[in-house]
């Protein structure tokens, strides 16, 4: 990939940080990135400013223990709606490599339903 198609890329998108929960509710941070940069060592570094904190609905799901999977994630458009997506799964799929495999979570992403509730920070 480009260098400068994969900074821009990579500043397009919708970094949420998953902060807890309880049962299908669950508040997520949002970040933007206000830069990215790659490093001498091929490697890319993104700067992430966090937003604010919304409330959102999970659709389907995962056991609360399996959450952590989708700490840093990414939100992702699709037939149903919003996706969460573990953000090195996501990179993988826009062509990015990492040190180790991208794990496919046992349970589907879940699917996102965001109440009205914002908080800013």
């Amino acid at each position: 990939m480009d260098p400068l198609e994969a900074e821009s890329w990579l500043v397009d998108l919708k970094f949420v940080f998953l902060l807890g929960g309880f049962d299908a509710i669950c508040y997520l941070l949002s970040m933007t990135p206000c830069w990215a940069v790659r490093t001498r060592v091929q490697r890319w570094q993104v700067l992430l400013d966090p937003g604010e904190v919304r409330v959102a609905q999970l659709q389907n799901a995962p056991e609360q223990q399996d959450l952590h999977r989708w700490r840093l994630s990414i939100l992702e458009s699709s037939e149903l709606g919003v996706e969460l997506v573990p953000a090195d799964c996501s990179l993988r799929k826009g062509g990015f490599k990492g040190s180790r495999d991208c794990e496919v979570p046992e349970v589907a992403s879940p699917q996102l339903q965001v109440q009205e509730d914002v908080y800013h920070l």
